[in-house]
């Protein structure tokens, strides 16, 4: 029986001297590692400071069994939850479905989480897909330069914990962003949550994740209540549970649609946008094609500070203006992208990376005729979207 006062779901533990989250974790659930759920269920603000005498209420779990949302069926009818068992075999996390009795690969140990590529590949997705993101105002090129720029991130349901930034999804990785301050998974599940949100709370929100405001860009998660801000309350978002609820969550139409249209939003942030390096104009202005599109979307997820000064120093070796490659053909908008190419490669203290290898994939599905690269071919739907 729990001790008086306290509820089924929890335990009460008092605070001694010595005592640290992490062992108190130790000492309640048997793993020092799940101290975060400790004290953002407590709404400790700073770990460091606990006092002696303090009742903290503890979880009860120690590890076994857990929760997760099964894929939605076609009927869209909620599925009943079902109860997984997370194991480890050599450097794999397993999640076992104990009423299925299946099991399968959650992802791969690594650093301080996991990774996890996924199966999901965008490009089957947007082929397929085609009148479900032209419901969301998409238009053919948007959809072509998002499926020729995620061949160098992820699967819509590939899933990483093992870095600084937490927790990272998609087909872009959205992340949970850096200690105090949002990240752009936030504004991803903001979009789904008001486009779909029978999938937003059959996935997340009815395991007490959810989103406490965004700009627009980056967005904070909330987890029972309790923003995630500090390192230690996004630590939480490492566990295999969520990496798995992220997995299983990336191979539904609808968040994979949500996906796709995050993506095409990355554009507002810096094509239309008027860059002093280029004298005034945007980029929007002076790259046309679906395959210049593309290759500026891939340069800007992987190094965005370097789009722009790039392009303008392909230009100044060119010996061209901006404002003459706004005025110019196909075949010169080619030539300032061969050179943009070669300078991508090595610009910048940190260049991009792997520049040659993804600007390589991006050229072959030109010529596999999937990307125009016809001065003009590129077509943004964005004032349908606004309106």
């Amino acid at each position: 029986m729990p001790p008086s006062g306290s509820s089924p779901s929890e335990l009460r533990y008092t605070v001694q001297v010595g005592d640290s989250l992490s062992k108190i974790a130790q000492k309640t659930l048997g793993d020092s590692k799940r101290w975060p759920e400790i004290g953002i269920l407590n709404n400790i603000a700073d770990p460091s400071k606990l006092t002696v005498g303090m009742v903290l209420r503890i979880p009860v779990g120690v590890p076994g069994p857990l929760e997760i949302a099964p894929l939605l069926d076609n009927t869209k009818q909620k599925s009943t939850r079902e109860t997984v068992k997370f194991t480890q075999e050599k450097d794999s996390i397993l999640a076992t479905w104990l009423k299925q009795k299946r099991k399968e690969t959650v992802g791969v140990i690594y650093e301080q989480g996991l990774f996890r590529r996924g199966t999901q590949n965008p490009q089957s997705f947007i082929a397929e897909a085609r009148s479900l993101l032209s419901g969301l105002r998409l238009s053919n090129s948007e959809m072509n330069a998002i499926a020729a720029t995620a061949e160098n991130e992820g699967y819509l349901d590939a899933v990483n914990t093992w870095d600084n930034q937490y927790l990272s999804f998609g087909i872009f990785q959205w992340t949970a962003g850096s200690p105090n301050l949002p990240g752009e998974l936030g504004e991803l599940l903001t979009q789904l949550k008001r486009r779909y949100p029978e999938e937003f709370e059959h996935y997340f929100q009815q395991f007490g994740l959810d989103v406490d405001g965004s700009d627009g860009v980056r967005g904070w998660l909330s987890l029972n209540g309790t923003r995630l801000t500090s390192d230690y309350q996004k630590t939480i978002l490492r566990q295999p549970i969520w990496g798995y609820r992220f997995a299983i969550a990336g191979s539904d139409p609808m968040v994979q649609a949500a996906q796709v249209l995050q993506a095409v939003t990355r554009l507002d942030t810096f094509y239309f946008v008027k860059q002093t390096s280029l004298d005034g104009h945007s980029l929007s202005r002076l790259i046309t094609s679906e395959w210049g599109v593309a290759l500026l979307l891939d340069n800007h997820v992987n190094r965005p500070a370097y789009v722009a000064p790039g392009l303008a120093k392909a230009l100044a070796e060119l010996k061209l203006t901006p404002q003459a490659l706004a005025q110019a053909n196909t075949a010169e908008e080619r030539r300032v992208l061969d050179r943009y190419l070669k300078i991508r490669e090595t610009y910048g203290t940190k260049p991009m990376t792997h520049a040659k290898v993804r600007g390589d994939r991006i050229r072959r599905q030109v010529i596999a005729g999937n990307l125009s690269e016809q001065r003009g071919s590129f077509v943004s739907n964005r004032t349908l979207r606004r309106g």
